[in-house]
């Protein structure tokens, strides 16, 4: 064999090393990649599961809130009425009072109603 050749098939021979190396490097990537794959996937699983029980314990939350809104609404309408009732019976009081006053005003008869008039005589005007 002259050196040409041999150069030729030295080449040959390199380059099918190459070429098996490369080939080795390309399928560990891939599996690399086809692992981070199931990695993910399985984290995927995950979140989507913990997002489903996250949205239905807001369902539950968001129906208690309008259930609590419901009974808030309620109870305001409650303390309207009984503090509309509790000024009516205050008024009412106050009247009562006021009627009973002037019911016992002949108990303290005046003794001169003039004094105070302007037209009476007195010094006060």
């Amino acid at each position: 064999m002259d050196e040409m050749t041999i150069k030729k098939r030295k080449r040959m021979i390199s380059n099918r090393e190459s070429a098996k190396r490369s080939r080795i490097k390309r399928a560990q990537h891939m599996q690399g990649l086809a692992n981070w794959v199931v990695h993910f996937e399985a984290a995927n699983t995950e979140i989507r599961l913990r997002l489903s029980s996250i949205k239905q314990r807001n369902d539950v939350v968001q129906s208690e809130n309008q259930v609590l809104n419901t009974q808030l609404y309620e109870l305001q309408m409650r303390l309207d009425i009984l503090s509309s009732y509790l000024y009516t019976q205050q008024q009412l009081q106050i009247t009562s009072a006021a009627a009973e006053a002037v019911r016992n005003c002949h108990e303290f008869p005046v003794q001169n109603l003039n004094f105070f008039h302007p037209l009476a005589g007195n010094s006060f005007y």
